[in-house]
This record gives C-alpha cells, structure tokens and sequence, in this order.
C-alpha cells in the first residue's frame, strides 16, 4: 500500500470516530484516558522556581561559551529558603543547588552537576550545557 492511500485511510478512519461518553474515574485509573475538559490550576505549584536537578544555579548567559569558570558564592540545599538578597547570583557566578531547592536571585538556570567539574572549593567549570 503507498502512502498516500494508508493516509487516506487512516484520515477516512478518524473522521468516523466519535468521542465516547464522558466517565468520572479516581485519579490513578485515569492513567492513558484522555481529559474530557481542561484542567485549570488557581495558583503555580511549586509557588517559586526550583531546581529539577542537582546542579549550579548560573545566569545563562554565563553557559553560552564553555568551558566556563564560574566563582562559587554559595549552596542551597532543598528545603532551605534563603533570605531575598543573602543568597544572589550575578554574572560570572554560581551556587550550588541541590533538587528542589529555591533558585537564588540573579539565577535564570540550572546546570546539572554532570555537566561540571569542581576546580576548588570556591571555583566550577561548566564543561557543557
């Protein structure tokens, strides 16, 4: 069969479909249906951005040419929640950030700590972005 023919069938196929009637399931049975309107969240959650991996928190434009040697100014671990202004990175710096943890000021990315190597204990190389 061409392709042409095997997409003609297919669009004939799905122009006969009809949505099914509308079912209330628990949640986890849920998994691989299809919504049968939006959901709609009031509020962001996490209310405040964070890390999804451990890594250094840098402002990106740090990142565009690697290898990049960033001063270390800080740690944040998850759970913490630093003081606005106590914890801050400007350009040319980095704070490591551990998963979860709140991204400090001045930080607008996140890399990953496999992407880094630690030079000193006041020092990281971002070896690729």
């Amino acid at each position: 069969m061409s392709f042409e023919a095997a997409r003609h069938m297919v669009e004939r196929h799905a122009a006969g479909a009809a949505p099914g009637k509308i079912e209330t399931v628990d949640l986890l049975a849920g998994l691989g249906r299809v919504l049968a309107e939006s959901i709609v969240a009031d509020r962001d959650f996490p209310s405040f951005a964070r890390a999804t991996r451990d890594g250094y928190a840098v402002q990106a434009a740090d990142s565009a040419k690697v290898p990049a040697r960033l001063k270390l100014v800080g740690e944040v671990k998850a759970g913490d929640w630093p003081e606005p202004g106590t914890c801050a990175v400007a350009r040319g710096q980095a704070v490591a950030i551990m998963t979860g943890a709140p991204l400090p000021a001045g930080a607008d990315a996140v890399v990953m700590v496999e992407h880094t190597s630690s030079l000193t204990d006041h020092s990281v190389e971002l070896r690729c972005v």
